[in-house]
């Protein structure tokens, strides 16, 4: 679905070289597409990002176990479902000496911040100027700089493209919040505002890793073009997101990432308008996370990539397994009194606990007493969600077994390789009957929480639109 659509976009200039700037441009929309809830899904993808990215700054960088512990301590529950007054990761510094006290990052080479999170009581005064509630990150920023250049240049252009992501950085001379770019970004930004070609800023001297940059920085901002080429080939897909990508993340890994994270947006939003479907959760007909996932293995082309989806569903088979049901052909079947499909078990039964253990048995209890029961309600018979969610990292934690990148894994899944496995195993559980605690999930594992909830958050609302997020998380 959304991957190999006839109707596709179309590349209008010849491939660059010699100066020549390359550009993707777009075909109309089909007649009447926005009538049939076009307009509310891909509304929902961006609002999810947002309210995804905003939730998930609050704790960036935590463990699960320190954001369990917190949110229990503070909010009398486990999971981050409201927005908190935090100091967000990459904002503030402690100003130099001689002088005391703390200011905005606001410097290019400014790298020593101050921790992310709700400020300790002793600094609280101090540090109550920079603190934030609701605020998107460079995630959202980043995300809305790509929508903005596509809809000017009706298309895919490389050079405009990086000219409005690097437009964010001039954010506070204008009165704007500081929104926490990492020193890498902001070097891109400047060389770009000054003018260098954006086809040489994805690489050294700017990014001092062979082959450029493997992070998620791509991934998390690619989201809206999805949108825009959601009838494109695989083929043409990709090319966009490559171009779109370039003056930053020109990695083989960080490409895939993007293509992986656009290809998964595009097919939700075709899931969600698919016949059959209605409004609200569960009611999506058309979304079939096996399917999806196969389909991702199929445009991904780097191996680590491919190895890590292929383990995805291994542990998603496993479940499948241990709970004694399947999906099959959009609908569920159910065997030896299990009640939930896959992609939304309580537990991985492979890393289960006790808690894991009573849901199986609450299961069976629920089966006897209601045949009937909603196969797709969400998770929650039996198990709490501290034994849920630590189920879930341990899961993670085996599909992130290889393939390790420097200074990324599941402790802050930096690398494309590491955020996209844990995007889409939160979607392929959570995403169908719970989209909203997909993305309180998605803050529940740790780490990179803004980006991998922003994630999740535009795949989602993709699938779902609009409806599915909590609006006073949308008005604040």
């Amino acid at each position: 679905m959304g991957l190999s659509s006839s109707r596709s976009a179309s590349e209008s200039a010849p491939p660059h070289g010699n100066g020549t700037k390359r550009k993707h441009t777009l075909t109309a929309a089909t007649e009447g597409e926005a009538d049939s809830g076009l307009v509310d899904r891909a509304t929902g993808c961006l609002l999810g990002l947002m309210v995804g990215d905003a939730l998930g700054a609050a704790v960036e960088g935590w463990p699960p176990e320190e954001i369990i512990r917190y949110m229990q301590e503070t909010k009398g529950t486990p999971m981050v479902t409201e927005y908190i007054d935090a100091i967000h990761m990459g904002t503030v510094v402690p100003k130099s000496y001689p002088e005391i006290g703390y200011r905005w990052a606001t410097e290019v080479e400014d790298e020593a911040f101050v921790g992310t999170g709700p400020p300790l009581a002793s600094s609280v005064d101090r540090l109550r100027e920079f603190l934030r509630r609701g605020m998107v990150t460079d995630d959202s920023c980043q995300a809305l700089a790509v929508a903005e250049s596509i809809v000017e240049c009706v298309g895919v252009d490389g050079a405009h493209v990086a000219h409005k992501c690097a437009e964010n950085l001039t954010a506070s001379d204008r009165g704007e919040p500081v929104r926490g770019f990492p020193p890498t970004a902001k070097r891109v930004m400047v060389a770009i505002l000054k003018g260098e070609d954006y086809r040489k800023t994805g690489t050294s001297p700017y990014f001092p890793f062979p082959g450029g940059s493997f992070a998620n920085g791509g991934a998390m901002r690619i989201s809206p073009l999805a949108i825009a080429y959601r009838h494109a080939s695989a083929e043409v897909l990709r090319d966009a997101v490559t171009e779109a990508c370039m003056s930053t993340h020109v990695h083989e890994e960080a490409v895939d990432g993007a293509v992986v994270q656009a290809s998964a947006v595009a097919y939700c939003l075709e899931a969600g308008l698919s016949e059959g479907s209605s409004e609200g959760p569960g009611g999506v007909a058309g979304f079939d996370p096996l399917a999806m996932l196969h389909q991702l293995i199929e445009v991904s082309h780097t191996q680590p990539m491919k190895d890590r989806l292929t383990e995805l569903i291994h542990e998603l088979e496993k479940e499948r397994h241990a709970h004694h049901s399947w999906r099959a052909g959009g609908e569920t079947k159910v065997e030896a009194g299990g009640d939930k499909p896959i992609g939304e078990h309580a537990a991985d039964a492979a890393g289960a606990d006790a808690d894991a253990a009573g849901a199986d048995a609450d299961a069976d209890a629920d089966a006897d007493a209601d045949a009937d029961a909603d196969a797709d309600a969400a998770p929650s018979s039996g198990v709490s969600f501290e034994g849920q969610m630590m189920s879930d990292v341990a899961a993670l934690k085996r599909i992130l077994s290889t393939h390790s990148r420097p200074g990324s894994g599941l402790g802050f899944q930096i690398a494309a390789i590491d955020a996209m496995p844990c995007v889409l195993y939160i979607v392929a559980k959570y995403g169908r009957s719970d989209p909203m605690g997909a993305i309180y999930r998605a803050i529940g594992v740790g780490g990179d929480t803004d980006t991998i909830a922003s994630m999740v958050g535009a795949i989602v609302g993709a699938l779902h639109g609009e409806s599915i997020l909590v609006p006073g998380l949308v008005h604040e």
